[in-house]
């Protein structure tokens, strides 16, 4: 799979606008009865919240059950619409704070680490056990980190309510592992200025910017080494145990190698610099585990990238529009000769060959 064509787009009516995928991106039942609950705590029957977009959660025997994308994205456009509320990402989540007990696995595994750097890292390792459709990360600088995302298929766009919200979960995420002495530098949305920014301010208390080329907190970088006093490491070695046992369900037949190439791709569509180290880390391993893991299915890492990249040439090339200079960058090569080299050892002919042979 080179390219998903799926994507979650804000359209007019703050709804999802979406294309079909071969990437069975789901949500956690826990994700879905959050909703439910707000829903019914400000006066909309949850019950007939699912039935107007065809759930019917009845089928749902255990917390482990999953719902794909399409549905959870049909019942997050229909919650909005039917609240009215001009905030309700914002809403929706401060409500969840409040009255969620947070005792998800995932929260408890970030609980328990010993400093903020770690729980973080702990955060997006496990965080398809909430919901595998957005891909939180974190972007270290100098002196500042960006906790940002992606979608599953490598893109950013998410509806305005959505992007609000997990921002405003991430804030709260940091601010309760450092005791409530968070500052923000900045926020920043994709989407346009609202209106009526003062809910936003009263929340962040911090600098917000709209119209920007993605949604990020920016802060300070010295937060990631605040320690956590009440970490526990044999009680995170158990849950940790325990979450690696509840993703291998959420994907069972999904191999090491699958979601290397996944990771990959993204990547290589955000023109990021691929090496293993940044891999493993999004994997939650490290780089000895994520060989180890590999070896264990018949490969290598870098077996795995030039299978890909090989793939993404082959695709290109038969594409008019993309010029072979094109290609070799996109692919992470310095230069054409070297994409050229490395084409020949694929596949046994030079890219402009393979032109000829096949266009």
């Amino acid at each position: 799979m080179l390219h998903c064509e799926i994507n979650l787009i804000e359209d007019e009516k703050c709804g999802f606008v979406m294309n079909k995928s071969d990437y069975n991106a789901t949500v956690s039942l826990a994700l879905t009865n959050i909703l439910l609950d707000y829903m019914q705590r400000i006066g909309i029957d949850s019950h007939q919240l699912c039935d107007s977009v065809g759930i019917d959660l009845s089928g749902f025997k255990d917390g482990d059950e999953r719902l794909g994308v399409e549905k959870f994205a049909a019942l997050w456009a229909s919650a909005v619409q039917k609240a009215g509320d001009p905030d309700f990402g914002l809403n929706s989540i401060m409500d969840a704070t409040i009255h969620y007990p947070g005792g998800h696995i995932l929260f408890s595994v970030v609980l328990n680490c010993p400093t903020v750097y770690e729980a973080m890292q702990k955060f997006f390792r496990y965080h398809d056990l909430m919901n595998d459709v957005v891909k939180p990360g974190m972007e270290l600088d100098t002196d500042v980190f960006y906790v940002t995302w992606t979608l599953f298929d490598g893109s950013h766009r998410l509806p305005r309510h959505i992007s609000e919200a997990l921002l405003f979960l991430y804030y709260y995420i940091l601010s309760t592992l450092t005791q409530n002495r968070l500052e923000l530098i900045e926020v920043r949305f994709a989407h346009k200025k609202p209106a009526d920014i003062s809910k936003h301010q009263a929340l962040f208390q911090a600098p917000l910017r709209f119209e920007q080329p993605r949604n990020e907190l920016v802060v300070k970088r010295e937060y990631l080494d605040f320690p956590l006093f009440w970490s526990n490491p044999e009680l995170l070695d158990t849950l940790e145990r325990f979450a690696e046992k509840r993703m291998e369900k959420i994907n069972p037949e999904k191999l090491w190698s699958d979601k290397t190439i996944h990771l990959l791709n993204v990547q290589i569509a955000k023109g990021e610099k691929i090496t293993i180290q940044s891999i493993a880390e999004s994997l939650g391993l490290s780089i000895r585990n994520l060989q180890n893991r590999l070896k264990e299915e018949g490969n290598t890492f870098q077996g795995v990238y030039n299978d890909l990249r090989k793939e993404i040439a082959c695709q290109y090339l038969k594409e008019d529009d993309t010029s072979i200079l094109d290609i070799t960058f996109l692919l992470g090569f310095s230069e054409q000769s070297a994409f050229n080299h490395a084409f020949k050892r694929w596949t046994g002919t030079t890219p402009r060959e393979y032109v000829k042979m096949y266009c």
